[in-house]
């Protein structure tokens, strides 16, 4: 798997884009194809922005969290009341560090964060046909100290490159698509899939977050971008007999 070349590009939206107006958005950047939206904020609140941008874009993710300082049942009726979407695929967020787990919960985070993922990934599959997991690629280990099971799941993972080089001395997070694809391409460093860590498999990782500073056209402040793996580029093979089709139609 090489990134970022044949990717889908992708963007995260939540209430923190209150000045977006999704329609000029949309218009704006065609060549974005996939958006993930925040379910519900950090205090369990729906997310103020949800319905205009799940009705302003062609499809979409939702992004959630397992909110273990709430019960597992609560947790069930919360996402039900999601299940009238139509999200593509539900993200679970995983992305708390172990000491911002146990200062959240009061739980040790070794046996806690291990059950509540697990259990929380079971309820979501109960009530969503897709459902994958986002968490930061290093930090996974660290977190979940039972490991394989996590191969019955996909991953969106966050990972922010070595800062793009702007001019000599001059360094700041990638801000576009074609930068990350600059400081990906431009070093061996980042030809294989990097921040993977050592548990998650390398073959299950569909997203990659790539920035927290991006900038797109349409909207002058700060926008999570990502890139998606997209479709296998057909062989030669296959470019033939599709253009003998063609041929033969005419």
């Amino acid at each position: 798997m090489t990134w970022p070349t044949n990717c889908i590009h992708g963007v995260d939206l939540s209430a923190n884009q209150e000045t977006l107006d999704i329609d000029k958005f949309v218009k704006a950047n065609p060549d974005v194809k996939r958006y993930v939206l925040r379910a519900y904020n950090a205090f369990g609140r729906i997310d103020a922005r949800l319905e205009a941008f799940s009705r302003g874009v062609p499809e979409y993710d939702l992004y959630v969290w397992p909110d273990p300082i709430n019960t597992l049942t609560n947790m069930r009726l919360k996402w039900l009341g999601f299940a009238g979407l139509q999200p593509k695929t539900v993200w679970l967020d995983v992305e708390w560090s172990a000491a911002k787990w146990q200062e959240m919960t009061g739980k040790k985070p070794i046996r806690s964060i291990t059950d509540d993922t697990r259990e929380s990934l079971r309820i979501l599959t109960d009530i969503f046909p897709d459902v994958g997991i986002y968490c930061n690629g290093n930090r996974w280990g660290e977190m979940i100290r039972e490991h394989g099971w996590e191969r019955d799941y996909k991953f969106w993972v966050a990972h922010y490159p070595t800062p793009f080089q702007v001019k000599p001395n001059e360094w700041r997070q990638c801000a576009t698509f074609e930068e990350c694809s600059i400081a990906v391409l431009g070093t061996s460093r980042y030809a294989k899939f990097p921040g993977l860590g050592e548990w998650i498999p390398p073959e299950n990782v569909v997203g990659w977050q790539f920035s927290e500073k991006g900038r797109l056209p349409g909207y002058g402040r700060d926008i999570d971008l990502d890139l998606w793996k997209g479709p296998p580029k057909p062989t030669l093979e296959q470019r033939v007999v599709a253009l003998e089709a063609t041929a033969h139609s005419h």
